[in-house]
Formats: C-alpha cells, sequence, structure tokens
C-alpha cells in the first residue's frame, strides 16, 4: 500500500536508536513497543504527530511513539547524540544540527546549488545515497529514515542590499552547513537558530540576515 507523505518544512530525518542488530529487530518484531520521541525544530509539531498515528494505526497500536517538544528532554541541538548515546529512543530533527559533529552528513540535507528534488531521491534510492547516509549514521548507533523533504533553500534574507562580496565582511547570519562554511571565508559571523526564532533575532538586531 502507498502512503502520501507530507511535504514538511525542513529536510526532516527520523532517527531512531541502533542498540545493536539483534536487539534492534527484535524489538520490532515485539507485541508493544513504547518509544520516547523528541522533536528538535518548531513547526513539526503536528506533521510529527500525524506520522505517530500512522505508525500506531498501521502497526494495530503494537508501536507506539509518544510525543516530546523542543527542548523537553534534551537541547534540539544534541537530539542525534542523545538518541544514539541511549537517552532517547528516537528523535525527529534535520541534518544540519548533526553536520555539527558529522560534516559529511548535510549532503543529505540542503546543498547550496545541490541537486533539484528529483535528482535527489533518484540518489538516495539508486546511486547509493542511502547506503551512504546508512554506513554514516550506524558508526554514531543511529538509524535513519527519511520523513520528508524539501529542495534547496534560497542563499539568504538579508536586512539591506548588498552589492559587493566585501560588504559583507562583519555582518551576523543565521546560516549552517556549506553555504556557511563559504561565507566565514568572507567574514560572516555564521549562527544556527531554530526557524521560529529567526524572525525575532532579526527584528532585535541579534542577526543581519538569514538563511531560510
Amino acid at each position: 500500500m502507498r502512503h502520501t507523505l507530507n511535504r514538511l518544512r525542513f529536510l526532516a530525518i527520523f532517527i531512531l536508536l541502533m542498540h545493536g542488530s539483534g536487539i534492534y529487530f527484535n524489538t520490532l518484531s515485539s507485541e508493544r513497543v513504547r518509544w520516547k520521541l523528541q522533536i528538535s525544530n518548531g513547526g513539526t509539531e503536528e506533521p510529527v504527530k500525524q506520522l505517530i498515528e500512522r505508525v500506531k494505526t498501521m502497526s494495530s497500536g503494537k508501536i507506539q511513539l509518544r510525543f516530546y517538544n523542543i527542548n523537553t528532554l534534551v537541547p534540539g541541538l544534541e537530539l542525534h547524540s542523545a538518541v544514539g548515546g541511549g537517552q532517547l529512543d528516537a528523535g525527529f530533527s534535520v541534518t544540519a544540527y548533526f553536520a555539527r559533529k558529522i560534516p559529511a552528513v548535510i549532503f543529505f540535507g540542503g546543498v547550496p546549488f545541490g541537486p533539484r528534488l528529483v535528482e535527489h531521491k533518484a540518489w538516495m534510492l539508486y546511486g547509493g545515497g542511502q547506503q551512504l547516509k546508512d554506513r554514516i549514521y550506524a558508526d554514531n548507533g543511529l538509524i535513519s529514515l527519511e520523513c520528508g523533504i524539501e529542495t534547496a533553500e534560497v542563499g539568504g534574507w538579508f536586512k539591506k542590499r548588498y552589492t559587493r562580496v566585501a560588504d559583507l565582511k562583519g555582518i551576523r547570519m543565521r546560516t549552517f552547513g556549506l553555504g556557511g562554511d563559504v561565507l566565514k571565508k568572507f567574514g560572516v559571523t555564521t549562527t544556527l537558530l531554530d526557524p521560529f526564532d529567526i524572525v525575532p533575532a532579526v527584528n532585535k538586531g541579534v542577526i543581519d540576515a538569514a538563511e531560510f
């Protein structure tokens, strides 16, 4: 049976703790699975709750995930490490947060001038992308399931117009990943904020620009 996948606002990755392959698969085949699941981004509450209900329905109630909001059990930016370390059973997050620890995973998220949606899915399904992702995440005690995807984001939103690259020096920008690394070379100070904190940060003058 095919199930329609919600198009989320983020490239959302559903992280499942891998306790060791034998124990993990035995858990999935047991009569009752009760896991704690926390999200790391504002705006994903309803899609994740819908996903939890679908899992419950499809498993006839055998698999139930308890929802926890942002920063409830662990800080959102540390969600991957918390799941991999056994503090949480599952999490719903974005690759950008994990890229702070493992830079290579940014290729499974947003890459500046990167592949379009169809190209990304082709690579993941038929070009070895999923196998590479599985290997990287497994090395960190994780299993990653793609539960939503969005194409590459814009280069940035700025409070004023810049006509020269040199003018970027000294501005503060919410950005991350490979694009953020490039901007740092031009003297931009980068920071990673939750999407819901971007507009307040701009209004208060905390940042001058944002990639989103």
